[in-house]
């Protein structure tokens, strides 16, 4: 396993990636965080690191955790990985060229960085662009990295947008988080949970702050042509999905998979329903208007629906329910809509489910 890593250090380095070139250069630096960054949000956060390997097919890495109950915490640890990070790798490594192109995956709601440390695990070539704005979250993200950079080059290959992706600039906004559940921050003022914290963060649109075009692209990567780089852009921000399309149209010109959570509850509180499928107004509908269709194409794209009617409210509040709908030890469950039947009898509402859309 260490020479493959090693092996995978050394053909990065070769091909002189620089991630920093798919960036503007925004009027306020501190929208950017890469490792060659000073600043320190263990120095805002007052946070703590707790280590724990993250281990997939690709290799072993040391994560940094929260210590205390959290729900997406509590199940790396348990897992070793998280449970919506293998799709994404799976969809990225289904793009032309995977093994033998850079490629560039938009990590958009990243938390604590999983599925980038996975992306960047199964491909030396990918670059990663992570948008995080939650300062708690970023804590562990840049920790992570941190540790892991000169394993996986991070300092090369890795960006964090330290903003919530957003259709319009705006100073600072609402980030209200799920005090026992740190992948559950959203945009905006309101009741989330029994226990929740409240910190704000910079509103932009990822088009004002990332120039994804041939040109960007052969900078980025020593002359490689972004027609044949493997693209792939998660959306996980609890509802805000709509508004952060909205500010992303030039990026996602060259996307080549687009991949929300889609969780009614949460889209619907930010005006964003994930129907009726055609209106401008929702989540479906502003991903057909992009060209991203859910249906086959007939070169045999294709793309998942599955919609959860359930927020995550309601997920197993005892150690007993969620044993229940527990995967054996060490491996994630996939991501699966339970039947009405099997949730109601686990005694727990169903997970948000992910969905990809392949462009036509």
């Amino acid at each position: 396993m260490l020479q493959l890593v090693v092996a995978a250090t050394v053909l990065r380095r070769a091909m002189s990636l620089d991630v920093r070139q798919l960036l503007t250069s925004p009027e306020d630096e501190s929208l950017v965080w890469t490792t060659r960054s000073r600043r320190s949000f263990a120095d805002e956060t007052k946070e703590r690191c707790d280590v724990h390997p993250y281990a997939t097919a690709y290799g072993r890495v040391p994560v940094c955790l929260r210590s205390s109950r959290d729900y997406m915490a509590d199940r790396i640890k348990r897992w070793k990985r998280w449970i919506d990070c293998p799709r994404l790798v799976e969809l990225y490594g289904e793009g032309r060229g995977a093994n033998r192109s850079a490629g560039l995956f938009v990590d958009v709601g990243a938390t604590y960085g999983s599925c980038t440390v996975e992306l960047l695990l199964a491909y030396p070539k990918a670059l990663v662009i992570a948008v995080e704005p939650s300062d708690l979250n970023l804590f562990y993200l840049t920790e992570t990295l941190k540790m892991n950079e000169r394993t996986l080059d991070v300092a090369d290959r890795v960006a964090v947008l330290t903003v919530a992706a957003g259709n319009h600039t705006q100073g600072r906004v609402p980030i209200v988080g799920d005090a026992r559940n740190h992948g559950n921050s959203q945009v905006g003022a309101g009741p989330l949970a029994e226990r929740q914290t409240e910190r704000a963060a910079t509103l932009r649109r990822l088009d004002d702050l990332v120039r994804l075009t041939p040109t960007t692209w052969a900078k980025a990567t020593n002359g490689e042509n972004l027609a044949l780089a493997p693209t792939v852009v998660k959306m996980d921000v609890q509802g805000y999905e709509c508004w952060a399309l909205e500010g992303m149209t030039d990026l996602l010109t060259h996307v080549r998979v687009v991949r929300p959570e889609i969780e009614v509850a949460f889209l619907e509180r930010h005006g964003c329903g994930p129907r009726p499928y055609g209106g401008a107004t929702n989540l479906i509908g502003r991903l057909h208007a992009l060209g991203f269709p859910d249906l086959e194409t007939a070169d045999g794209a294709k793309a998942d629906l599955a919609i959860c009617e359930t927020p995550s409210s309601s997920r197993p509040a005892t150690a007993a329910a969620d044993r229940a709908t527990s995967p054996p030890r060490g491996h994630p469950p996939s991501r699966r809509s339970p039947s009405p039947a099997s949730s109601a009898a686990a005694g727990s509402g169903c997970e948000p489910l992910l969905t990809h859309f392949i462009p036509s």
